[in-house]
């Protein structure tokens, strides 16, 4: 009754043995894996640039008559779809260096904290002298502005404004005041939530949005050079994110 029983197991695994071998020997070929798309949030920026070692830092005060406006406003800035709820330590990271031309490159990060996570967004004055044009001291050196991109989501303008001369022939007073002007770039969604159009940094260049003449990242606030030279506000495109007061103007230009 034993062997009887044992007969139609020793049956059973030698077509499951059989079965695997059959279906190892048809499918010695590579299967094909469909490419995967890897969908990208338009709106929110990264939110972990980093500090540079070198510049200084200084206080930002963000634009609103209100703890509510000031936060909606960073929240506008933010792309609105990651909202801050409690932000502090609301910073601005200032480091400049002239270049040929007397233009400057550099980067300005502004960064706080909000729920015990601390948010760093970075803007970089590109890497070519061409792309600091912008970038330099106009009025008698009574202002500077600089233009800046995250090659992500959008562009600042950092603006000198307020250089106090005390009239004693020593001339500007190191610490100075100013403003921070941003916009976000147009998000065009492709079907499978990535972005339809990227951002030429994106793509293995190290194009700024101010070069930029056709598709969604042009940011030239400015409508030529000169216009650029003798205007000190971005006169279109920005919005105004907040002022700085007592920026230590040799820590921030590493003079």
């Amino acid at each position: 009754m034993k062997n009887l029983i044992l007969l139609p197991l020793l049956i059973s695994s030698l077509w499951l043995v059989g079965c695997a071998k059959e279906k190892t020997a048809t499918t010695s070929s590579p299967e094909v894996t469909p490419p995967t798309v890897n969908p990208v949030n338009p709106t929110v920026p990264t939110g972990t640039g980093t500090l540079s070692q070198y510049g200084t830092t200084v206080s930002l005060e963000l634009t609103g008559a209100s703890t509510a406006e000031q936060i909606n406003t960073l929240n506008d800035f933010l792309g609105n779809t990651r909202p801050v709820n409690d932000p502090s330590s609301l910073s601005l990271h200032v480091d400049f260096e002239e270049v040929d031309g007397g233009t400057y490159m550099g980067q300005v990060s502004v960064s706080f904290s909000d729920n015990g996570r601390h948010h760093v967004d970075t803007f970089r004055s590109g890497v070519r002298i061409s792309q600091t044009r912008y970038n330099k001291w106009i009025l008698n050196n009574n202002g500077f502005h600089a233009i800046l991109d995250d090659g992500n989501f959008g562009a600042l303008v950092f603006v000198i404004d307020d250089v106090v001369n005390l009239g004693d022939g020593n001339g500007a007073e190191n610490l100075v005041n100013g403003t921070i002007f941003y916009m976000n770039y147009p998000i065009v969604v492709g079907p499978f939530g990535e972005r339809a159009e990227l951002h030429p940094q994106r793509i293995g260049g190290d194009g700024v949005c101010w070069d930029v003449r056709i598709g969604v990242y042009q940011c030239m606030p400015w409508n030529s050079q000169a216009h650029a030279d003798s205007t000190i506000y971005p006169p279109r495109l920005f919005k105004v994110l907040g002022k700085f007061k007592g920026l230590d103007v040799s820590k921030a230009f590493n003079l």
